[in-house]
């Protein structure tokens, strides 16, 4: 049986749903130092690189202190949905596998990463990490691709506010 789901967002939909411009990836290994925050780590590697965006694959990091959100219901009319309150589990937290994808903010470095992980505490779980107050707890190499021709930049959406 399928079935299909709407959100109804807020504001006007835009007149183009895809936006494609072309670009080209290259493969790359990001090495990472523990006690760097994840951002920054994740930002020196694409730029010694050459890159200002990417995206990257999370796997096997050992990180903290970690935050998190997740998904969760709106609580005002100007979204349909939101996230949830910032979690910051004690301990480490052991990343399963998950996706980073590296651009800009406000003019300066930004990832939107989705993962799932075990707690310190043995709770397995998944959301969205918190780039700004999460940090490696060991050292890592990861794997990405650097984006030349194109950049992802987090901008204001009319429709999902």
């Amino acid at each position: 049986m399928s079935f299909s789901r709407v959100i109804r967002q807020p504001g006007p939909a835009p007149s183009a749903r895809v936006v494609a411009i072309p670009c080209r990836g290259t493969p790359l290994r990001l090495a990472l130092r523990k006690g760097e925050r994840l951002l920054d780590a994740v930002a020196q590697g694409f730029a010694q690189a050459g890159f200002e965006s990417g995206v990257a694959e999370l796997a096997a990091l050992k990180l903290g202190p970690f935050s998190y959100v997740m998904p969760a219901p709106a609580r005002t009319p100007e979204h349909a949905a939101f996230y949830s309150d910032v979690f910051t589990p004690q301990g480490l937290a052991h990343l399963h596998e998950g996706a980073l994808t590296f651009g800009r903010r406000d003019g300066a470095p930004f990832f939107h990463a989705h993962a799932l992980w075990r707690e310190g505490s043995g709770k397995e779980s998944g959301g969205h990490i918190l780039p700004e107050t999460t940090r490696l707890a060991e050292d890592a190499t990861i794997d990405a691709f650097g984006l030349d021709g194109a950049c992802f930049e987090t901008t204001q959406d009319g429709e999902t506010n």
